[in-house]
């Protein structure tokens, strides 16, 4: 009895050796499994009335609407995060930034003090 090793898919959770655009194409059916759902889709369409077949369609259509609706709420919202979150990290960086000049400032403060004492020793003589 073999054991298969199992295939490790990167964290990415894309699959080795396939593209994206690989992953995203429709499955294709035979011929025969073709015309079986035709047959099936005919003898449906055959018991249904027209304002039913009209009822469905409408039914998908407002579906795909609202799907459509959907993945643009979605989409904004991913925005909106990002957007979040760069507003987040230029805010951070933006106090980490005034605290380095306010802790210059006060080293400048400190350094012109002893600058201007250790001048004022140096001319009056007294060390």
């Amino acid at each position: 009895l073999k054991l298969r090793k199992r295939a490790q898919v990167p964290s990415d959770g894309a699959l080795p050796g396939l593209q994206s655009e690989q992953l995203q194409r429709p499955r294709r059916f035979s011929a025969l499994q073709r015309s079986r759902a035709f047959a099936a889709m005919g003898a449906v369409a055959a018991t249904m009335t027209v304002a039913e077949a009209i009822q469905i369609l409408q039914s998908w259509h407002g579906c795909q609407r609202d799907e459509t609706w959907s993945k643009r709420g979605h989409d904004l919202g991913l925005q909106s995060m990002r957007i979040d979150i760069l507003n987040t990290v230029r805010e951070e960086m933006r106090d980490q930034v005034t605290v380095i000049v306010s802790s210059l400032d006060n080293l400048m403060v400190v350094a012109t003090l002893m600058l201007s004492i250790g001048f004022g020793f140096a001319v009056e003589g007294t060390f």
